[in-house]
């Protein structure tokens, strides 16, 4: 609830400073579509599949603070972590297009599914 408050906050900072309304503000925002898919995996498994991720992915990967977070060109990335409640991987992937999306979350699948 605090992290509601701030960001409303942040937003209402935004309006007073710039003297537009908030219709205006979202329009600056790109839109970007997403995907979420999960696989079956344990905590115990992130680590092999991840660390082949982050390898095979090097010079894309942008974080691994939470999971393995990977940036595909400018205008897509794909997130990777562990459930910590459930026995699957969870893959989040965003992109300028719905298509765009859903065609890195396969091409995802398709790499963790080849992996050893």
């Amino acid at each position: 609830c605090r992290d509601s408050f701030a960001a409303a906050g942040l937003v209402l900072q935004a309006m007073a400073e710039s003297g537009r309304s908030i219709s205006e503000l979202r329009r600056e925002i790109p839109f970007y579509a997403m995907v979420r898919d999960k696989i079956p995996g344990t905590q115990e498994d992130a680590p092999r599949l991840l660390g082949a991720l982050r390898r095979a992915h090097g010079r894309e990967v942008i974080s691994t603070l939470d999971g393995l977070k990977m940036r595909f060109g400018e205008d897509a990335w794909a997130h990777v972590r562990p459930s910590n409640t459930e026995p699957i991987i969870r893959l989040q992937v965003e992109a300028a297009t719905r298509r765009r999306a859903g065609a890195l979350m396969a091409r995802l699948k398709r790499e963790i599914a080849a992996l050893p």
